[in-house]
């Protein structure tokens, strides 16, 4: 991909209070189909695994269906900033920044590790996502998800959130502003992963989920700085990686 979208924006753009609320409605929608899309694609997928005698309680399951699903982020997130935004920059990364993918990394893993312990010593500690309550008893598919996270997990989360979303938003809002309401929108998602798991919303999921909107604020602070697409992917999938493989070591 090419680069249409400069890193850093400096003043605000100059755009009407109407048409900052029909850019936010478009990033809202553009999730809001990207859900709907996963939904058209997962459970056709779902419903002929039952029909072959599968279960879907199967970690295989489990695994196939959140591939299907990032699959779908992927795509959306590609087919919006190459009809609507141009393109975005994503290239092997320059060697000045591996060190803000160093930088990253270190702030991403203390907010998580760091702020689950913190959260847990408070009474908040969050009870199991669906991923979590799956490695429970295969415990394996925490390692297929690192995995996953390098090479798909994080470059289409990416895509979709911090070029697709945050590009958007970026347009009205200027850099600042973008960050914050795709980190909100990037946090808010992630409640799914309790609800597919029967867990109700509380103070100690909304914890939970408000490091999710802490870790998306340094994504896109790194897209911003670096104006490539390729340093936060990175740092996305190389954290979720580091943070399952240690949930692994301790199950």
């Amino acid at each position: 991909m090419t680069q249409t979208i400069e890193p850093t924006i400096a003043t605000e753009p100059t755009v009407t209070r109407s048409g900052r609320g029909r850019t936010f409605a478009v990033s809202v929608g553009l999730l809001v189909l990207a859900i709907v899309a996963q939904m058209v694609v997962t459970i056709p997928a779902a419903m002929g695994y039952l029909a072959l005698g599968g279960s879907l309680t199967s970690p295989v399951a489990f695994v196939v269906l959140a591939v299907l699903g990032q699959i779908v982020f992927l795509a959306v997130g590609y087919l919006f900033v190459t009809r609507r935004l141009g393109s975005v920059r994503a290239t092997v990364p320059a060697v000045g920044h591996f060190g803000l993918v160093a930088i990253g990394s270190a702030l991403i893993l203390a907010v998580t590790l760091g702020g689950t312990a913190a959260l847990a010593a408070v009474g908040l500690a969050a009870p199991d996502d669906a991923m979590l309550v799956v490695a429970e008893s295969q415990p394996w598919v925490l390692l297929v998800f690192a995995a996953l996270s390098l090479v798909l997990i994080g470059p289409a989360e990416e895509l979709f959130f911090r070029g697709a979303v945050q590009g958007n938003l970026r347009t009205a809002f200027g850099p600042v502003t973008a960050i914050g309401l795709t980190s909100l929108l990037f946090g808010a998602v992630h409640v799914t992963g309790f609800l597919s798991a029967g867990v109700a919303l509380s103070a100690a999921v909304v914890g939970s989920l408000s490091l999710n909107v802490l870790s998306a604020v340094i994504f896109g602070a790194l897209y911003e700085r670096s104006g490539n697409l390729t340093i936060p992917a990175i740092v996305h999938g190389l954290t979720n990686a580091v943070g399952l493989t240690v949930v692994y070591l301790t199950l």
